[in-house]
């Protein structure tokens, strides 16, 4: 991810990882390194009396880590329930690859997401989320970088389509190993259902510029 999942309110990226923390309950997990390459797998039981399946995850993942080239790709399987105390549970499924390449200072990355979602069984329809991203990222010091992105969401539920690309620049500067500023400007289209969307386009507008700077620091 270009950014390192520090714009997610702008660029949707938390959705590429499964919408969450990545952590999940009663996990069973594998992680093999053979050289440049790492395997991972994973099996989480949901935790639901009688049911092994009801709430689960199982999931898969294969890098390489190589010094020029990194690639990277994973599935994921959800079992999700209708509610909270439902018997009933319908899946999520996530495919995700994407890599870099390294030249000197500059990183070229690119990615690809889909999540297909089964909606509960009275819709009779599945939600379908694709991502796109590509970007660059320009090492200038060892504490002062630039990066450019372009990131394109479509999504398709009971056939209603909505779209949401972004694109924007960005710059980070490290104060020491725990605290940076940032600055970035960035642009957004919205087509479809997405520009009357509340949750995700508050504004209403289809076309949105912003501007955003700020510090973290990592505890």
């Amino acid at each position: 991810e270009p950014f390192d999942f520090h714009y997610l309110g702008i660029t949707e990226s938390t959705a590429v990882s499964g919408g969450n923390t990545g952590r999940d309950d009663n996990d069973i997990n594998y992680r093999g390194i053979f050289g440049p390459w790492v395997v991972r797998g994973e099996y989480a039981l949901g935790g639901v009396p009688g049911s092994a399946a009801h709430g689960s995850t199982l999931a898969g993942g294969l890098n390489y880590r190589g010094k020029t080239i990194k690639l990277g790709a994973g599935y994921t399987h959800k079992s999700n329930p209708l509610t909270a105390t439902s018997s009933e549970y319908f899946s999520n499924d996530q495919y995700t690859a994407g890599g870099t390449v390294s030249v000197g200072p500059v990183d070229v990355m690119a990615g690809y997401s889909l999540d297909l979602q089964d909606t509960p069984a009275s819709a009779r329809s599945m939600t379908r989320n694709q991502y796109l991203w590509g970007g660059l990222r320009y090492q200038a010091t060892p504490f002062f970088s630039v990066t450019a992105a372009y990131y394109d969401n479509k999504n398709k539920t009971g056939g209603v389509d909505g779209r949401k690309d972004v694109a924007i620049l960005g710059i980070d500067y490290l104060l020491s190993k725990r605290t940076e500023l940032y600055a970035d400007i960035d642009y957004t289209h919205f087509t479809g259902v997405y520009v009357t969307n509340a949750t995700l386009n508050a504004s209403g507008h289809a076309k949105q510029t912003g501007i955003s700077f700020g510090m973290n620091h990592w505890f």
